[in-house]
């Protein structure tokens, strides 16, 4: 009988697990077919800033580590600068990995900001979620819109990871910058001076 209560019960998380994955899946490709394959911007007269996401690649291997990456700028509207950093989502079981820092192929170091760090949920095991950022600067970005960037980021735990953004995203997301900067510039006004 206890047999099969256990059996039962791995059935039953089996399925929950199964219906999580599958609703990942529908959710990525909702999120797909929503953004396309090329950049989203997001603004409003109320925002501080205009945002760019980029297009972006996803890894979703079933049962494995989901990851999904893509440039992401920032346009401030009271000075009309931006800041363009690489986003880089993963979903994984076990323990916390803790990225904190990466290289390009050519061993230039980058600073990682962590952005977020969640548990999505926990059956026998839990599947951990977190979201970092690489900061990269505008001439770093226009200097490799022929080539494309390869970093690997590295975690406390020792996993490391090897990611790719392709000329195509760089290119797709300078252009949105040049379209959206000079106009946010152009929106700055001096400021008054008091005498």
């Amino acid at each position: 009988m206890k047999k099969i209560v256990v059996v039962l019960c791995l059935i039953f998380l089996a399925g929950c697990s199964q219906q999580y994955w599958d609703q990942k899946v529908k959710d990525a490709e909702a999120q797909e077919a929503k953004s396309g394959p090329h950049v989203a911007v997001s603004t409003d007269e109320f925002s501080k800033t205009t945002e760019i996401d980029g297009t972006y690649i996803k890894k979703n291997p079933f049962g494995g580590t989901f990851e999904k990456w893509y440039l992401r700028t920032f346009i401030h509207h009271l000075t009309g600068e931006s800041d363009t950093g690489i986003y880089y989502v993963t979903d994984y079981n076990g323990d916390w990995r803790f990225y904190q820092n990466a290289s390009d192929n050519s061993g230039k170091d980058f600073d990682v900001l962590n952005v977020d760090k969640s548990v999505v949920i926990c059956l026998s095991d839990c599947l951990l979620s977190e979201t970092i950022s690489i900061p990269l600067t505008d001439n770093y970005l226009r200097l490799h819109k022929e080539t494309g960037i390869f970093i690997k980021i590295y975690a406390h735990s020792g996993d490391a990871n090897i990611i790719n953004v392709t000329p195509e995203m760089i290119q797709e997301q300078l252009e949105a910058i040049d379209q959206y900067a000079p106009a946010e510039k152009a929106k700055v006004r001096p400021a008054h001076r008091h005498h």
